[in-house]
């Protein structure tokens, strides 16, 4: 803490010393928010990327999220995870959801390399 913002708070309880700093900080962090947010929702795996780097880049926004304080359910992560995927994991998403199944990022990171293996990527039409 700078010593001049050290000194405005030297003679307030921690309590009000407390809603005072997150009163002043909470827009920053709500513009946060919303740019990792906008990079989530417009994060799309590309054909022939590589699966991995995929998910480690969603994973690098989620982890943010939760670095400045907002909460998801890792149902609703799973549902961003999926919903990013191309459209060759039409089938793996659909079977996913009809056969109930409720997995870790880790769990479903797994089982979407090895389902990368057998995704052809689309030919060019020439």
């Amino acid at each position: 803490m700078s010593s001049e913002l050290q000194k405005s708070y030297e003679n307030l309880g921690a309590y009000d010393m407390n809603k005072q700093l997150k009163d002043m900080f909470q827009e920053q962090a709500r513009t946060e928010r919303f740019k990792v947010m906008k990079s989530i929702l417009g994060c799309k795996q590309h054909y022939g990327g590589s699966m991995s780097d995929h998910v480690l880049k969603l994973k690098g926004y989620f982890n943010k999220l939760k670095l400045i304080g907002f909460p998801f359910t890792q149902e609703f992560s799973i549902d961003v995870y999926l919903n990013s995927l191309t459209s060759a994991y039409k089938h793996f998403t659909m079977n996913y959801y009809m056969n109930g199944l409720a997995k870790s990022i880790m769990d479903l990171h797994g089982m979407l390399k090895t389902d990368e293996e057998s995704i052809v990527p689309p030919r060019n039409s020439s």
